[in-house]
């Protein structure tokens, strides 16, 4: 059986998303990339499709994407939902319930962040012995050190769960790989969460850590950043890298995947193009400058469409 890259794309560009497909063309690897999209131009979907990536169109609407409400009593989902939750969350639900229908069509699956994310080998190529493997941030940098992932476990679960698990490193959940089952209950596990739970809003990573930290998940290997396939490198300060310029971990492997090589600006220069570097800007820029506006929606919305207009290509 084939293998599955499974992501979601939200008001990107091609130039952003062009490193990781052009990374994943350049590696030996057998497989499928599925990519749930929203907010793209046709012609950004076409050079997708050029690249033999499948898309899924999903809206802002539970369960987000269509053809999909039959499986939801059968999955225990509800069959209505008007809580906000975050696009980092809603991801776990499309991939919950596309994999409830396909997965076992795929030998195994790699959930993943993208416009972030680059390949210099298969990321299959390492034994899991059957597992879900996740994978550890910078050993140095624990959840208690960090505001974000102590903040959703806070909200979601209390100050004694908190305490158990706050010197543990941050398990991030952009990179998750996995065979079909064990990925499955995690999958179910998770969104039982983020529907009991909550807080509407919140950032699916509270509940991963959550997961991986308090024995809930029976099939479990915990890679670390230091010496496992996946290097994330938004907390490390110094990477390193051979004389080809492929990035090692600290056991100097030549890393299977790359992950938030773009908090470094000069890797950013290295694997974007200037348009995915403008584009870049100006999503930045759109966040923090239009989020206060979201107390007018009419206005809001209006400056949205104008930015879709202009600058998506």
């Amino acid at each position: 059986m084939a293998n599955l890259i499974l992501g979601m794309v939200k008001d990107y560009n091609y130039d952003q998303i062009q490193p990781f497909l052009d990374s994943l063309s350049r590696v030996s690897w057998s497989g499928k990339v599925v990519l749930f999209v929203s907010g793209i131009s046709s012609k950004t979907a076409a050079k997708l499709r050029q690249q033999g990536v499948e898309l899924i169109y999903f809206s802002q609407h539970y369960p987000f994407i269509s053809g999909f409400d039959n499986l939801l009593q059968n999955l225990g989902l509800p069959e209505k939902y008007d809580l906000p939750l975050s696009l980092c969350t809603e991801r776990f639900v499309m991939y919950y319930l596309y994999l409830s229908r396909f997965g076992r069509e795929y030998n195994r699956i790699m959930l993943t962040d993208v416009r972030d994310v680059i390949f210099q080998k298969d990321p299959f190529a390492f034994a899991d012995q059957g597992n879900l493997s996740v994978f550890l941030e910078d050993k140095r940098r624990t959840i208690a050190a960090c505001p974000h992932n102590s903040s959703w476990i806070k909200r979601s679960f209390g100050d004694l769960v908190y305490d158990q698990i706050k010197a543990r490193p941050i398990s991030c959940n952009g990179i998750i790989i996995s065979p079909w089952l064990p990925l499955l209950d995690y999958l179910k596990r998770k969104i039982d969460l983020i529907f009991r739970v909550g807080p509407p809003g919140i950032v699916g990573q509270g509940f991963h850590n959550y997961l991986v930290y308090t024995a809930k998940l029976p099939q479990l290997n915990i890679f670390s950043n230091e010496s496992g396939p996946v290097l994330t490198l938004g907390l490390v300060n110094n990477y390193k890298q051979n004389a080809a310029g492929e990035l090692l971990n600290e056991s100097g492997e030549v890393a299977n995947v790359v992950h938030q090589y773009d908090r470094h600006p000069e890797l950013a220069k290295r694997y974007y193009s200037s348009a995915a570097l403008r584009a870049g800007y100006l999503q930045n820029w759109k966040h923090w400058c239009l989020r206060p506006l979201k107390r007018f929606p009419k206005f809001y919305y209006s400056l949205k469409k104008i930015y879709h207009k202009v600058w998506q290509q």
